[in-house]
């Protein structure tokens, strides 16, 4: 798995090759294999002739392990399927349900890198030297594209979720269903009010619905 620090990521295939498009400015390359050492490298320019070397570790006499939680910067709610990566130690794990989690087969100074497309984390790079608990990690939008432009239509009304989180809406309104806390048609998009960090939106017949990153509707 080859990711970088601005939320892309890809995988090699067979022959070990990859590519990583839409890469701008500087940016950190990480690698991760079980079992296997990466150093990060960084890049600002594009390159088709890198070579990176993986170093199969030996498994260590002695290790430790780490947990902790990903949660939502602003809420506080833990945060599903983030992956957490000990890039020297060659191990790695994912969040549960409630953001929790934890990687064993850690040793020496281990750097843990935390990962969910379209997203950044704070810390990220987090260095442990031996065994900790209840870290907490902090997840935050990136300032850019934060989800998937979308349109959605329904009887009467529109939605338009906009990259950066927050959803636009005009039409039909009679019941409230454009989100602007009246009950007035409207031709032209409208801020609805109360939404940012949206992931997705869908439309009814009189009502419309948003998904928040936190797991609200």
């Amino acid at each position: 798995m080859i990711f970088t620090d601005s939320g892309l990521i890809t995988q090699s295939s067979a022959d070990g090759k990859y590519a990583l498009t839409g890469v701008s400015g500087k940016v950190s390359i990480m690698l991760f294999k079980q079992d296997y050492r990466f150093d990060p490298i960084s890049v600002s320019a594009e390159n088709q002739n890198m070579v990176i070397i993986g170093t199969l570790l030996e498994p260590p006499t002695e290790t430790y392990q780490v947990s902790g939680r990903v949660i939502h910067a602003d809420t506080g709610v833990g945060i599903r399927n983030v992956n957490v990566f000990a890039i020297s130690n060659g191990q790695a794990t994912i969040t549960d349900q409630s953001g929790t989690f934890t990687i064993s087969g850690l040793s020496g100074t281990a750097s843990l890198y935390f990962f969910q497309e379209g997203w950044s984390f704070s810390p990220n790079r987090l260095e442990v030297t031996g065994e900790e608990k209840e870290l907490e990690i902090r997840r935050i939008p990136q300032a850019l594209n934060i989800v998937e432009p979308k349109i959605a239509g329904g009887w009467g009304s529109t939605l338009m979720l906009k990259g950066d989180g927050s959803v636009w809406t005009w039409g039909y309104n009679s019941y409230g269903q454009l989100g602007n806390g009246t009950t007035t048609g409207s031709n032209l998009p409208g801020r609805a009010l109360g939404l940012s960090n949206t992931m997705t939106v869908d439309a009814g017949r009189f009502h419309n619905m948003a998904l928040k990153d936190d797991g609200t509707v």
